[in-house]
């Protein structure tokens, strides 16, 4: 039985937008909008995927659109000319599973893509190949890469502050750049696969170490956390309340909070895990730009 996103696919290329499209994909890239898509609890990814679209629009005078997916799961249509940066964070190593049921609605036409996996200074694992393989199967054909490093959501003073002033700059000139090579490339086809496993990671994704949680006694009822929860684990009848079973561990409720009334679950095991976490991965990291298969589209 073929689940629902790949009938929806099925359906979309018997009608005639499917021809429109190949004849599209058949005379070259043209760019019409630059769409930033992401599933960004705590802002850092959705940030990145945005100056990189805005980046691309700019230099390709094409037009903006920015969907943040977290809670509100109303993707913008895709279409053949429509230049997708898809960005994630990070879980464990592993694309959350939750972002893949935000993204539900996300369904491209041949629509190129740059992936963006933001991750807490430690490693992005396997989370862009299981970005990519995602794309692949929702009509979205991988063009490039990105690494983001951001500041971590748990031991917040590793990578604190990223994405900077700085680190956005960057990324909206890599947006322009990644821009100009795709649209220079005869078709979406032209690119080169990605220097990552094609294989989806068959190990599931681990259970998050730590939860949110909320002090009761500072909890003033005003459903920020509600709003900002993207698993519906917080009761907006009592928000001071968390379903342990339905947390993914993003944090991403700690700073919508006016009376810093949420925190992490464990305040005594950060506590005791944090200097060893910060000697590990409190290292600088690059931002990091996987596009040497689209380099070889645009030269061939």
């Amino acid at each position: 039985m073929m689940k629902e996103p790949e009938e929806r696919f099925i359906s979309s290329v018997l009608n005639l937008r499917f021809f429109v499209s190949i004849r599209k994909v058949a005379e070259g890239m043209k760019i019409d909008r630059c769409v930033a898509l992401a599933f960004s609890p705590c802002k850092s990814t959705l940030k990145v995927a945005t100056q990189m679209a805005l980046g691309a629009s700019r230099a390709l005078g094409a037009e903006l659109a920015v969907a943040n997916l977290t809670v509100k799961r109303d993707a913008p249509e895709l279409s053949p000319t429509d230049l997708v940066c898809i960005g994630v964070p990070v879980f464990a190593g592993r694309m959350p599973p939750l972002a893949k049921k935000a993204f539900t609605q996300v369904q491209g036409l041949f629509s190129p893509a740059i992936l963006v996996a933001a991750y807490g200074n430690r490693s992005c694992g396997a989370c862009l190949p299981e970005l990519g393989l995602w794309c692949a199967s929702h009509g979205l054909i991988s063009q490039a890469a990105v690494e983001a490093p951001c500041q971590h959501t748990i031991v917040t003073s590793v990578a604190a502050g990223r994405p900077t002033k700085e680190d956005l700059t960057h990324y909206r000139e890599i947006g322009a750049s990644l821009a100009q090579k795709i649209s220079q490339a005869a078709s979406v086809f032209d690119a080169g696969p990605l220097p990552f496993s094609q294989e989806a990671p068959t190990t599931p994704p681990l259970t998050p170490a730590f939860k949110a949680a909320c002090d009761p006694d500072r909890c003033i009822g005003c459903g920020a956390c509600v709003a900002a929860c993207p698993a519906d684990a917080i009761d907006p009848l009592e928000p001071y309340l968390t379903d342990t079973s339905r947390c993914i561990g993003c944090m991403g409720c700690i700073p919508v909070c006016p009376t810093a009334a949420r925190s992490v679950d464990d305040a005594e095991k950060l506590a005791r895990l944090t200097p060893e976490f910060e000697r590990a991965y409190g290292a600088f990291q690059p931002i990091r730009v996987f596009d040497d298969g689209l380099a070889k589209a645009v030269r061939d």
